[in-house]
Order: C-alpha cells, then structure tokens, then sequence
C-alpha cells in the first residue's frame, strides 16, 4: 500500500512562473519609484534653475536680486517671451520697475505687430563701462602771448587782475623795455602772465615777475610758462624782444646767454626744479647788482657757457 506525501506546492515551494511574475513585479516597482524620484527632483530643482536665469537675464552689475518663488514658465512664443522676461526681471528688481519693463514690452509687441522695425536696446552699466570711457579727458594745450598790450582790452584786463591778486600792482604799467607774457587756455582765459626784458649788452632775458591765477596752481603752469621764456630766449636777442631787424650789419642779431631773475627765498625750489641755479658770486655793488632785490636769491639759467669779465 503506497503512502501519499504532500503535494509540493504545499510544501512552501514555487514554481518558476510565480518566481519569474514576482521578480518583474519588483523591477516595476523600483522603476516607478526611480520614476517618481527624479520628477520630484526635476520640479523641486527647477525654480533653482529659473533663479540663475533670471540672474543672467536682469543682473545689472548693481546688486544681486534676492532669491524669489518662480513659478514654471509655460512655453511661449517671442512677443510673449519679453512680457515673461521683464515680468522675471521685476520679480528681482522689485515690482515698480517690473511694471514699467513690462509695460514697454507690451509697447514693443504693439509696434512689432504693426510691421515697424524696434531697435534693440543692449544692456548696459556704468559698472561695465570700457576704461577709455572712465579716462578724463585732457584739455587742450595752452597757447602764449609774447606781448600783451593794453589794445588786447579782455587779455589785458584779466593779466590785470591776476597781478593785483598776486602783487597788489598792475603789471600792464610797464617800464621801459619791459613786457608782459601770457598763457592762455583754448576758451581765451589767461591763467598766468610774466613780467620781463630783454637785454642785448648783458645777453640776458629777466624775469621780472612771473604769477599764476589762484584757482589754476599747483597744475604745472608755471613751469609751462617757464619753458616758453626759455625758448624765447633762445631765439636772437632783436626777435625776443619783439623789435625789427634794421637793414646793415648784424642783421644775424646777437644772442642771449642766460635767463635771470629774483626769487623769494619760497620759490627757490621752484626755480631749481625748472634748471635754475643760484648765483652766490652776484652781490650788491656787483655789475649785475641792478636785478638783485635785496632779500631775495639771485638765480640763472645758462644757455651756454658765459664769459665773465
């Protein structure tokens, strides 16, 4: 007599079909899990993504717009895409501007949609302004008057008042011999004058007084004007002094040897920086006694060796 066992299925035992449904089972469900996790990414990550855009799009080198709740741009088409831009950009940049953007937008589509052409506006800061643009600009170089007289009313009448401001005298009432030189800027204002002689038997151009107006120091004028006496001086004696070549010899003219003058003892530096240098040999009762001013240093600039007797 045969005994009959249990059959195996009820034994806890399955077959291959049930293992082979199970494990497809599994694998969907992982997929839709895996599924569900980067949609969720995809829409928690998004507005991250449309805030760095909106960075790109309405950053204006200014300050950088606080972090806002975007919500999902739908698909647009071009018209609708700047009224979407300046909508984002007055999220950022708060909602007066945004309303003004958005507002020309919708102008800029009226007009699109009209058939008129609408020039592009390029954006632009003064935080991304080119360095040729932030460069000042540099004036014009001054421009000089050998000799001022009293015809020239408007250049004779501010020499005039620069020398009252700096001497408490007028230099257009000169001495015998002596003239007025003046600087000039490109609109016509004197910003400095020189009083000085030229004198052909001692071979030298004095400098008698030499100012620069208040407002226009300490902007190297001086030195500007300077320099022009010293070539002035270079040139032959009869043309430095503004006079005519007379007809017979010397028609050459003779030529100047130094440029001189009287400083205070303040400006000496000044003088030294501009080639000037100190002349301890002249004393009253020397030849040249007559252009030393008691209290004040003798200074020359050589043009060439000079000779002294």
């Amino acid at each position: 007599m045969a005994v009959l066992g249990p059959h195996p299925a009820a034994c806890g035992k399955t077959t291959c079909g049930e293992v082979g449904a199970s494990s497809l089972l599994a694998k969907l469900a992982v997929a839709a899990w895996l599924d569900a996790f980067f949609v969720y990414l995809f829409i928690a990550l998004r507005p991250i993504g449309q805030f760095f855009e909106l960075l790109r799009i309405g950053y204006s080198g200014t300050a950088v717009a606080p972090t806002v709740a975007l919500a999902p741009v739908a698909s647009v088409g071009a018209p609708d895409a700047k009224i979407a831009a300046a909508s984002l950009r007055g999220a950022a940049m708060g909602a007066d501007e945004g309303a003004e953007e958005g507002e020309a937008a919708e102008d800029e589509d009226d007009e699109e949609e009209e058939g008129e052409e609408v020039p592009t506006r390029p954006a632009c800061s003064a935080s991304r302004a080119t360095p040729n643009a932030m460069r000042p600009v540099r004036p014009p170089p001054p421009t000089f008057v050998q000799s001022v007289t009293a015809s020239m009313g408007d250049v004779a009448a501010q020499v005039r008042a620069i020398s009252l401001e700096a001497f408490e005298e007028d230099a257009m009432q000169t001495r015998r011999g002596e003239r007025v030189a003046a600087m000039l800027r490109s609109n016509g204002q004197v910003v400095a004058y020189a009083s000085y002689a030229v004198r052909p038997q001692s071979a030298s151009l004095n400098i008698n007084k030499l100012a620069v107006a208040w407002v226009h120091r300490r902007k190297g004028l001086g030195r500007g004007l300077i320099r022009f006496l010293i070539q002035l001086a270079k040139q032959p004696a009869q043309k430095a002094a503004g006079q005519r070549k007379s007809g017979g010899g010397g028609s050459r003219g003779s030529t100047l040897e130094v440029v001189c003058l009287s400083s205070l003892p303040t400006a000496v530096m000044f003088y030294a920086a501009c080639g000037f240098r100190e002349d301890r040999n002249v004393g009253f009762g020397s030849q040249d006694a007559s252009e030393l001013i008691e209290g004040q240093v003798y200074m020359e600039y050589s043009l060439r060796k000079r000779q002294r007797k």
